[in-house]
């Protein structure tokens, strides 16, 4: 029992880093539109929301994983 707390604890703390990720891309990505245009530019704006895409996905998946631990915790109680 004490394993899956540990465990959860784990998860929280990255789904935490991943949510802190995102803030800082997201802020890039906003500094990045208000630069000229060129090519190096898009290139960064189109890898910055290709990053934010995964961070958010991350963020989504760890939170079911959260979510599972949780319950099966409660089921063996």
């Amino acid at each position: 029992m004490e394993i899956v707390k540990i465990k959860i604890d784990n998860l929280i703390n990255k789904r935490q880093l991943a949510i802190q990720m995102f803030g800082i891309v997201a802020a890039g990505i906003i500094g990045l539109i208000f630069m000229p245009i060129s090519v190096k530019s898009v290139l960064f704006l189109i890898a910055g929301i290709y990053t934010a895409f995964i961070l958010i996905n991350n963020y989504i998946i760890l939170d079911k994983l959260i979510d599972n631990n949780i319950k099966s915790l409660e089921v063996n109680k």
